[in-house]
């Protein structure tokens, strides 16, 4: 991939060791709340070369992160996180940024060095590679003759979230002013270090984010500060020109809602600490954070001497054209809701489905079960969700159930199996929309190997007895899951549980499809399995499941997947229903698309509509009518003392009005036939949707 560019570095990283993450957490657990001295380093990089013509293509990666300028310019960000042996190299035609004659490469490396769930970094790996190629000659590349500096302007060693991020104090009196425009003097600069690295690098699967400014809806001011508010959750990294007095200090206070006080709440629920000291030299200043945030209010307090001359935010997401799909239609609240979802999943797609732009940045399997049908919905774009599937499989080197956060340092304790036992509907999802074979059948033998580990845990009538093959989430948060009567960690959880044996028994129904599709000559007996299921859990006299082979206890959960996946008796179906609305939504959001699904499966859409579109305060209506902007983590505020008031988990109804209101479905692989057997409501009088397919 690279001819001659060699991975240049901080030289402090040369001696030593990249650390094994993974063996270290595996005795210490607690090892990511403590991040090494190298933390929070950005090294600063400079190269001038000679250009004559010709279309110019620039092949770069960083680890963990770099910020490429040319001349002066601001180009992109990347790259998507990856593991070491599959780290993703970005690709870019850079000639509209080029003139004839010298010009600069200047690139912002960083370091994070925390253990986080976010990027694969705190394994003592840094660096940055890259090369210029123009009519088949290397105009430039990395190696000893570039100059480098470390960056002494980002002071701070705190940190907050998971892990997630440090608080971005900077010290504009420390810059280095105007190290990224040709002109700089970069004589004092030191040569980079060369090192042989271990990477195995791959052509990035996605674009780069794209970034663009932003103003906020309203500025108010006030005594000594100046108050934003963008109307609606942005993400990105705030943008800011001051004049003021050497030492002056902005403080940045960033929020996703307002306090009882009508404050910023810069201490946010969701445990991000959006609190940080800019801190000027004399004159002119300008700000550019690094990291990205979540937040919709701003409120800047400073001095007298300062003036704030400009004010916005670099706001970033993965290309997304929101004109693709749309709703308009006689329910407001229907229109509402929609929206919040669409919102949530544009922001909480930053090089991958987060499930939070704020707290965690993390790409959870479970969370795209939703998120990522969501997103194809609404964009036809499959380039993201074929590299999250890829990313998971990847990540067998973790663990045998396969990580429930992919491309991140953090070993998340025994890995949630139901969210392993999602991967294989995830492939079939991508087929559905894409008819790619090829793809199924290189990731499907990674995911027969996470399925059969978990099958170790059969006792002789097949199902699932004693589960320690990682945790069982059940639902999110712990007030979300009725009572279950079952204690899903593996340290405890001792005994026969219907909730993972009914996805179990699912997931190998969902490999005997994959099998057909792939003309595989395997197949699970599930018919035998179903029907020792339905014996164990199944009581007649209620017409409901148990939670538990000794438990008298129904909780919703337990009523789920059986209906579902459709092996309940059918002699239940009314009673399901019935239970079903006398529930609600008693469950959390991430578990409220399986029992939407559920109830369509049970035949059941006019249920499915009646609790999508509820008004009690577990619904998509309550977030709406307390000024949601983008979906929730949880229904409420009282329900999660940490919510987070992005996460795209919740945009089910995305699908839910394609699939079950709409009856909207490919009836063909990729899209080439289309099946559609609508279930319109009497109350929903009219609407307008379209969606890319």
């Amino acid at each position: 991939m690279f001819k001659q560019a060699k991975w240049i570095c901080d030289p402090r990283f040369v001696p030593l060791a990249p650390l094994d993450l993974v063996e270290i957490q595996t005795r210490e657990p607690l090892y990511w709340q403590k991040p090494g001295q190298l933390a929070n380093t950005h090294m600063l990089l400079r190269k001038t070369f000679q250009y004559s013509g010709g279309k110019a293509v620039l092949t770069l990666t960083g680890d963990d992160y770099y910020k490429l300028f040319i001349n002066g310019r601001f180009i992109c960000e990347g790259p998507a996180p990856g593991y070491v042996h599959a780290y993703n190299v970005n690709t870019l035609d850079v000639t509209d940024y080029l003139t004839p004659g010298e010009n600069l490469i200047a690139v912002q490396v960083y370091y994070q060095g925390l253990v986080n769930r976010t990027w694969y970094s705190g394994d003592l790996r840094m660096g940055f590679i890259a090369e210029l190629e123009a009519e088949g000659k290397i105009l430039c590349a990395t190696g000893p003759d570039w100059k480098y500096r470390i960056s002494r302007c980002y002071t701070s060693r705190r940190f907050f979230g998971y892990a997630t991020q440090f608080i971005e104090d900077y010290d504009s009196r420390l810059e280095e002013h105007g190290w990224q425009c040709p002109g700089f003097d970069d004589g004092d600069w030191a040569a980079p270090a060369v090192l042989k690295t271990d990477y195995t690098f791959r052509p990035s699967p996605i674009e780069p984010t794209v970034t663009w400014d932003i103003s906020p809806v309203e500025t108010r001011t006030k005594p000594g500060a100046l108050f934003y508010d963008f109307g609606t959750e942005v993400v990105g990294h705030i943008k800011i020109t001051a004049t003021g007095r050497r030492g002056d200090v902005v403080r940045i206070l960033c929020g996703e809602d307002l306090d009882e006080q009508e404050e910023v709440r810069f201490n946010t629920l969701c445990n991000c600490v959006y609190d940080d000291r800019w801190t000027l030299d004399e004159g002119d200043n300008h700000l550019l954070q690094f990291e990205y945030k979540g937040f919709r209010y701003v409120e800047l307090r400073f001095p007298d001497s300062v003036k704030i001359q400009s004010f916005c935010v670099a706001a970033r997401h993965y290309p997304f054209d929101e004109s693709l799909c749309t709703l308009s239609s006689s329910d407001e609240v229907l229109d509402q809701i929609f929206a919040i979802c669409k919102n949530a999943v544009k922001w909480g797609n930053q090089e991958g489905y987060v499930d939070c732009p704020t707290r965690e940045k993390g790409q959870y399997s479970g969370d795209m079960t939703i998120t990522g049908q969501s997103h194809l919905y609404l964009t036809a774009d499959p380039t993201v969700f074929k590299k999250q599937v890829e990313d998971f499989c990847l990540s067998e080197f973790m663990d045998s159930t396969l990580a429930s956060i992919a491309n991140c340092s953090l070993k998340f304790g025994p890995m949630f199996a139901e969210y392993s036992l999602q991967l294989a509907f995830h492939l079939l999802v991508y087929y559905r929309h894409t008819g790619d074979k090829e793809f199924l059948s290189r990731m499907l033998p990674v995911i027969e190997r996470a399925v059969a580990y978990m099958g170790e845990e059969r006792r002789p009538d097949g199902l699932l007895q004693d589960f320690t093959h990682g945790s069982i989430l059940l639902d999110w948060p712990v007030s979300m899951r009725d009572d279950y009567d079952f204690e899903a960690h593996p340290k405890s959880g001792k005994g026969c549980m219907s909730f993972i044996n009914a996805l179990y028994i699912g997931a190998l129904d969902w490999m005997n499809e994959l099998y057909e599709i792939l003309d595989i000559p395997k197949h699970h007996d599930t018919d035998s399995l179903k029907k020792r299921f339905i014996e164990v859990f199944y009581r007649p006299e209620t017409g409901l499941f148990v939670d538990s082979e000794t438990s008298s206890h129904s909780a919703l959960h337990a009523n789920i997947f059986p209906a579902y996946f459709g092996f309940h008796p059918q002699e239940s179906r009314d009673r399901l229903a019935e239970f079903y609305q006398s529930k609600g939504l008693c469950c959390g959001v991430y578990m409220a698309f399986f029992l939407l699904k559920a109830c369509g499966a049970i035949g059941r859409k006019d249920l499915v509509w009646e609790l999508m579109m509820n008004r009690t305060d577990r619904s998509w209506y309550n977030m709406v009518a307390k000024g949601a902007t983008t979906c929730w983590e949880v229904w409420d505020y009282p329900y999660k003392n940490n919510i987070s008031l992005c996460h795209p988990w919740a945009s089910s109804p995305i699908i839910i009005f394609v699939e079950e209101i709409l009856g909207i479905s490919a009836a063909e692989p990729g899209w080439t036939a289309v099946r559609f057997d609508p279930h319109i409501p009497a109350d929903l009088k009219e609407f307008e949707f379209q969606m890319p397919i």
